[in-house]
């Protein structure tokens, strides 16, 4: 039984006169780790079937110790939750569809804005605290803020031409680079190098993985999409002068 199914069965096991508790409902999502997309579908199969997701105050939760539902018995088999729905929401009357779409609509959106803001604020956090083995995780997001186009999308190519222009600008001027044992701690490397770190340290070794992929087919870099949409060009600006804060203690460290 798919995990989606077994919280729907436990939040309808203790719903009291077509409510649930919203405490409940964080709890048992919680427990089943269940992703943003899976938690938006179980509220809407429930405002479909009629349910509300209340605050623990307004009713009396019934305490169970029947929360929790073992999917390997029989009776806990249930058919497909969405074919309920759908075969609920087609007895409906065509205003009370429109009612029940609307309410949806309103929250996918208020979750769609709760998810954007938690992942913008780990981001945030995640950049405050990068602590720089290499410098390439610093450089990667400053060249991608300075790359992207208004879609959050950036062509792998600027990013290797970024990296090129920053480490041999260092170079030129008789700085460290990098660590020696880094192929862009001294001179002589070539563009296939530096494309080869992006896409195999940031990309896939650091924090940056969560936020950055890269896409193959089309050969460019983009940002996941809820945190492109919240982040502010506060924001961006932010991350640019934090990365290169880092950068600064970073070959600091380097010099001495």
């Amino acid at each position: 039984m798919k995990s989606e199914d077994i919280v729907l069965r436990s939040l309808l096991k203790i719903s009291v006169n077509m409510k649930i508790p919203e405490s409940k409902l964080f709890d048992i999502t919680d427990e089943y780790k269940l992703s943003n997309l899976q938690y938006s579908k179980i509220c809407e199969i429930l405002t479909l079937q009629g349910y509300d997701i209340v605050p623990d105050e307004e009713i009396k939760i019934v305490e169970t110790d029947n929360t929790k539902i073992n999917p390997e018995t029989d009776e806990n088999k249930i058919s497909n939750p969405f074919e309920v729905v759908i075969a609920e929401f087609n007895k409906l009357e065509l205003h009370d569809k429109y009612k029940c779409l609307v309410k949806l609509a309103v929250n996918i959106a208020e979750e769609d804005e709760k998810a954007q803001k938690q992942i913008s604020n780990n981001f945030m956090q995640n950049i405050i605290n990068m602590n720089l083995q290499y410098t390439y995780v610093a450089v990667l997001f400053k060249s991608f803020f300075e790359s992207c186009n208004a879609f959050g999308k950036a062509r792998l190519s600027d990013l290797i031409d970024y990296f090129d222009k920053f480490y041999n600008d260092r170079l030129r001027h008789e700085l460290i680079s990098e660590k020696i044992d880094s192929v862009l701690g001294k001179p002589g490397f070539t563009k296939s190098d530096i494309r080869r770190i992006i896409l195999f340290n940031p990309l896939k070794r650091s924090f940056a993985s969560k936020y950055l992929v890269y896409d193959k087919s089309e050969d460019i870099v983009y940002i996941n999409t809820f945190l492109w949409d919240f982040l502010s060009n506060d924001d961006k600006a932010e991350v640019l002068k934090i990365c290169d804060k880092k950068l600064e203690q970073y070959y600091q460290k380097l010099s001495k």
